[in-house]
């Protein structure tokens, strides 16, 4: 066991002490469908309530200097056509940590009378973002290398969500700047990659007690392959939510939703690693809050999919 802890070390390193960072990876929870407004801004409102959500991951538990993120999420609908979202996003993996502030806003077309729906959402933010490179072991420690300290670059995204009351689809990019954050000797770079995501789902009522919800999630990203994610979940009763996850060639995941009360809700996702790092790592886990305030506009248009 010891053996292997170090082999996991080692490859933190050998990540960590290269001088250029690229394509730096946003983070992706494994429960994206309770959460669809943190990519994409045209989710917004649709819940047709003020609602809080708290997210909390750890990534790749019991290796050191892995991926710990946490976020705040608020949205609202103003009136019957506009919503308005809040978030904060903090990210922090090795020597580096990134904070993201944004806010969004979309906007509703009613296309037809059955029930569909084409919203529109714009993303405004700030990311700061540190790296302390003397939290790494380097072998020549006189090396020019200076921290980066709150690096400030602005931030704009886009998305679009169509939908009825029965199924949903996006398509979004949270983050439309590819940035380079540079330090004083132009020697180390940490550079921001534009990612562009594709989610749908759908509802299916198997009887009066049981909702079935799949959903998937597509995120590109130039100099990544193509990240999939597809998830199983059932609905029992309107208050109890239980499926399963599976991220291509990442992990498998299973997940927890309880709605304690009608405005309180909890959910739960563990991650069992089937890449190579699996074997050093004691999985993820992610908990998630969230919270409805009194519902604000009438329900004609609130989709059925809605977790």
């Amino acid at each position: 066991m010891k053996y292997k802890i170090n082999i996991a070390l080692t490859l933190f390193v050998l990540i960590f002490t290269s001088l250029r960072l690229t394509a730096q990876q946003q983070v992706q929870y494994t429960q994206y469908m309770y959460t669809p407004s943190l990519i994409n801004p045209a989710y917004v409102g649709l819940d047709e309530v003020m609602k809080v959500s708290l997210i909390h991951r750890s990534q790749w538990v019991g290796i050191k200097g892995a991926p710990v993120s946490q976020t705040l999420l608020l949205s609202t609908p103003i009136g019957e056509r506009l919503g308005l979202g809040f978030g904060i996003l903090r990210d922090e993996v090795g020597p580096a940590n990134e904070t993201n502030a944004s806010l969004d806003l979309s906007y509703v077309l009613q296309l037809n009378n059955n029930g569909l729906h084409l919203s529109f959402g714009m993303k405004g933010g700030l990311q700061i973002l540190n790296v302390d490179y003397t939290k790494l072991t380097t072998y020549n420690p006189n090396d020019p290398v200076d921290n980066i300290n709150a690096r400030l670059t602005p931030n704009i995204g886009a998305g679009f969500y169509l939908y009825d009351r029965d199924w949903y689809l996006g398509l979004s990019a949270p983050n439309l700047l590819r940035t380079k954050h540079y330090n004083k000797s132009s020697i180390s770079t940490v550079s921001s990659a534009t990612h562009f995501y594709f989610i749908g789902g759908k509802s299916f009522d198997l009887n009066n007690s049981i909702k079935f919800k799949p959903a998937f999630l597509l995120r590109s990203v130039t100099g990544s392959p193509l990240a999939i994610d597809v998830s199983f979940n059932f609905l029992f009763n309107e208050r109890f939510t239980t499926g399963v996850s599976y991220r291509h060639g990442a992990s498998v995941s299973g997940l927890l939703d309880v709605k304690v009360s009608p405005s309180l809700s909890i959910g739960y996702a563990y991650d069992y690693d089937t890449s190579d790092i699996g074997y050093f790592s004691g999985g993820s886990h992610e908990v998630l809050l969230r919270y409805y305030f009194n519902k604000l506009i009438s329900d004609v248009r609130q989709p059925r999919w809605l977790f």
